[in-house]
């Protein structure tokens, strides 16, 4: 089901490429059983050690009016170079605006569905293509959405800025 460009709704469309989105949304599925949502409890630190640094964790607040980083991995923290660890989503966001990426949980908190998202990836460091993002929702009641992991996958390097296609070959502000 589609939810928007770029969005899907449910089920991973075809053309994923990423294994590691393809693992984590195979064992959030194996995780939820015949439940809406898996918790974020049914997830041992252990097993997602191969995703932890791409990984963020959102908590939901109140009605889904706001969300707070409440882990981001050391991987998304390095490529961005910002940590939102502990902020909230209205103050700061890695990409788009705070409006629209509130906007896009608080709609995934209604579907209480995982979302999959291919998209470049823009960075004040670099750029990077063919980015993959996995969006998961998890509730500790088992239907009300109070957490969402997000899974920032890229399988390409992270080229710098100044190299990607119709830049400078320069590096800005080097020497």
């Amino acid at each position: 089901m589609t939810a928007g460009p770029g969005f899907w709704d449910g089920d991973l469309p075809p053309d994923v490429q990423s294994e590691k989105v393809i693992a984590l949304f195979r064992m959030w599925q194996d995780k939820r059983g015949t439940r809406t949502l898996p918790s974020r409890t049914d997830f041992d630190v252990a097993e997602l050690k191969p995703w932890l640094g791409r990984l963020i964790i959102y908590d939901v607040l109140g009605d889904a009016e706001d969300f707070r980083y409440r882990l981001v991995g050391t991987d998304i923290v390095r490529i961005h170079g910002l940590d939102l660890t502990g902020r909230l989503v209205s103050e700061a966001c890695y990409m788009g605006g705070t409006a629209h990426t509130r906007a896009s949980l608080a709609e995934m908190c209604r579907s209480k569905m995982p979302r999959y998202r291919k998209d470049g990836e823009i960075t004040a460091r670099a750029w990077a293509r063919a980015g993959e993002r996995l969006f998961l929702p998890l509730g500790r009641n088992g239907d009300t959405v109070d957490q969402i992991i997000c899974l920032a996958a890229s399988e390409e390097e992270l080229v710098p800025r100044y190299q990607r296609p119709g830049a400078s070959t320069t590096s800005p502000g080097l020497g």
